[in-house]
């Protein structure tokens, strides 16, 4: 499942976590760019889903493809993807900044700890999550 994409940003997801799916899903939306590509690692075929990156990490982490060739993982992929997003550009800036992002590797670490319990809430949550309609129609909104 080897991409080359010559320019962009390519985002390395699981899209067999729900917890992960639905957060690429509300980034794609926001995301104006069309060169950043979408990989689903899960799918992938292969040990290796990009040249350097095998398969076990990338399901264990988030990773994505700079248009550099950069490879980053965590809290610095995130930065990379959010300035890509005009109302997040700040975001990523700040995330990158060396003192901050040690921070924030530390916290992606305790959570990528907890992920599968964050997922199996996940789904718990979407489960008995009742549809927007009936949310409406309970505050008279038609």
């Amino acid at each position: 499942m080897t991409q080359s994409t010559p320019e962009g940003l390519i985002v390395f997801y699981d899209g067999s976590c729900p917890l992960c799916t639905s957060e690429i899903k509300f980034l794609k939306r926001l995301v104006v760019h069309e060169h950043v590509t979408w990989t689903d690692v899960s799918k992938a075929c292969s040990d290796f889903v990009y040249d350097g990156l095998p398969l076990s990490c990338a399901l264990s982490r988030f990773h994505v493809r700079d248009d550099r060739g950069r490879l980053l993982s965590g809290p610095l992929a995130f930065a990379e993807l959010w300035k890509q997003i005009p109302r997040w550009r700040w975001a990523g800036v700040l995330a990158a900044l060396p003192g901050i992002r040690h921070f924030l590797e530390i916290g992606y670490r305790l959570f990528l700890c907890t992920r599968p319990a964050a997922v199996r809430l996940f789904i718990l949550a979407k489960k008995y999550r009742r549809p927007a309609e009936d949310r409406c129609n309970e505050h008279g909104v038609q």
